[in-house]
């Protein structure tokens, strides 16, 4: 009787420590067909949801804003690119200014209101700083500013002068299809005018930028006129005596 019991409680004993073993030991059952797990918007995630892809396509749209730039041009395939305005003094007392070109254009000469305007057919200029004013009143030309100044789809490089003078212009051709564009200025008397053109001490960039850029159907304005010398005072005509 009590060696039967015995072995019951012997059974029971091993059952109950065998239990949890065997439990742990059981194989966890394959997910269903196409079940996927992922972290939310992580790349494999089953559920991107409507509002993840919007917010991808605007951070799109501002990362190409931001890489453009404020003020940068948006480029047109196979159009011209031209550089900013280049100046130098030419030995022979002359002076240039030049553009340099990716392709080959059209150049066509005009004038308004005392400025030279050479139109680039088709040409565009994409940095902004390429579009600020080339000032070169410390030296001995009759040129005063030349900027680059955007027309629709053509480009106008703008040259104020100092003194009326007839230049003349070339396109000269690379050897790897660029071009240049030389105007050429002749020699002769032409005082310096330092300050003409230049901003206001403390004028913000973009203050600067609003006035120079496309105002050139203004006449340039005049060098500032010597103050004249006061006008000597003849004998007698001094306040009456008391």
């Amino acid at each position: 009787m009590f060696a039967s019991r015995r072995w019951v409680w012997a059974g029971c004993a091993w059952l109950l420590a065998w239990s949890p073993i065997a439990l742990a030991q059981t194989p966890k059952p394959a997910p269903a067909p196409g079940q996927q797990f992922a972290i939310p918007g992580s790349a494999d995630s089953v559920s991107a949801g409507k509002k993840s892809g919007a917010a991808a396509a605007d951070a799109a749209k501002k990362s190409k804003k931001s890489a453009r730039g404020k003020g940068e041009m948006r480029p047109r395939p196979g159009a011209p690119v031209a550089t900013f305005p280049g100046f130098r003094l030419l030995p022979g007392g002359g002076s240039r200014i030049y553009v340099e070109l990716t392709k080959n254009v059209t150049v066509d000469e005009g004038k308004a209101n005392g400025a030279l305007v050479f139109k680039l057919r088709g040409a565009q200029v994409l940095s902004r700083n390429n579009k600020n004013a080339l000032i070169t009143t410390h030296f001995a030309t009759p040129v005063a500013r030349a900027r680059l100044v955007p027309a629709g789809l053509d480009l106008d490089l703008v040259i104020d002068l100092r003194k009326a003078v007839e230049p003349t212009h070339q396109v000269v051709a690379a050897d790897n299809g660029s071009v240049r564009l030389e105007i050429d200025f002749p020699a002769g008397d032409y005082p310096l005018v330092p300050g003409l053109y230049e901003p206001p001490a403390g004028a913000r960039a973009s203050e600067r930028d609003s006035k120079d850029e496309g105002a050139y159907d203004t006449l340039p304005p005049e060098a500032p006129a010597a103050p004249s010398a006061a006008a000597p005072t003849p004998p007698g005509a001094g306040p009456p005596t008391p």
